[in-house]
């Protein structure tokens, strides 16, 4: 499902959320992410792709709308004939989530009831009406080419090649399955919305810059913890205060000693000494 947006006072509205394009955008759908999940390996030459284990186990199925599968397998040894099978989606069961807010949808085939393929939007493109009725019966939600529809806000992008494409989440359509992607160009009247996402970006970005300690201004201590230099220099000023105070103590003790020193050494002194004195 693609969107193509026109202006409407302050909010970014949508003609409609149906277009050619999505088949065009959301053929660069497949993220390359399969190490993270059981995507099957998809032919460039294929709408969709199933496993190599089905493409040798199915035989051909009568030709109905719906996506058709072929299977191509050639020996390595001789330039053998392409065999090729035709097959056809039965419907969609199930949908996931992956990566925060892209969707994957578990789809079945006609003849084939227990297999089941990992597919994303663009590899439905041959059986809209399929998609379709799966999104309806998810959402509760059709989309009517005639009415204009709102960015409500931009979720996520992602960089393919020199383009890039914003996951749009659309005022009024709020499951994750009602969510398009769209160039730059096609938001053209949903700028606002546009600017604020790239402004959550650069903060994002200076956030975690902030949050970054530099070599200057912090170090290592023996347990492993980062000190910065504001810390270090507080407990200098403590260690150096208390080391005055220990001194300023130990300087009154002394002088009291010196005292009490003094004035031993004229009570010991000889009545004859005290004498001379009192004489003099």
């Amino acid at each position: 499902m693609g969107r193509s947006s026109t202006s409407k006072n302050k909010g970014a509205v949508a003609a409609s959320r149906s277009s050619d394009r999505a088949r065009k955008s959301t053929e660069l759908f497949n993220i390359s992410v399969e190490e993270k999940r059981t995507r099957v390996k998809k032919s460039s030459t294929r709408g969709a792709a199933i496993s190599k284990k089905a493409a040798k186990s199915k035989k051909g199925s009568g030709k109905k709308s719906g996506t058709k599968r072929r299977s191509r397998k050639r020996s390595e040894s001789s330039d053998e004939e392409e065999d090729e099978t035709d097959y056809e989606i039965k419907d969609i069961v199930d949908h996931r989530i992956y990566d925060d807010h892209y969707i994957e949808y578990a789809v079945t085939w006609v003849g084939y009831p227990d297999e089941k393929t990992w597919m994303t939007e663009y590899d439905l493109k041959d059986a809209p009406k399929v998609l379709a009725d799966y999104k309806f019966k998810v959402t509760k939600k059709t989309d009517n080419p005639g009415e204009d529809y709102t960015v409500q806000e931009i979720l996520a992008h992602r960089d393919v090649g020199k383009k890039r494409y914003y996951l749009v989440h659309w005022k009024g359509f709020d499951h994750p399955v009602s969510h398009t992607e769209m160039e730059e160009k096609e938001l053209k009247d949903a700028k606002d919305v546009l600017e604020t996402y790239k402004a959550s970006l650069k903060n994002e970005k200076k956030g975690v810059k902030r949050r970054a300690p530099s070599k200057s201004s912090s170090k290592k201590k023996s347990n492993g913890k980062v000190e910065s230099d504001d810390e270090e220099e507080e407990e200098e000023e403590v260690e150096q205060a208390e080391e005055e105070e220990v001194e300023t103590a130990t300087e009154e003790v002394q002088e009291d000693s010196d005292d009490d020193e003094e004035e031993e050494e004229e009570e010991e002194e000889s009545p004859k000494r005290k004498r001379q004195r009192s004489e003099e």
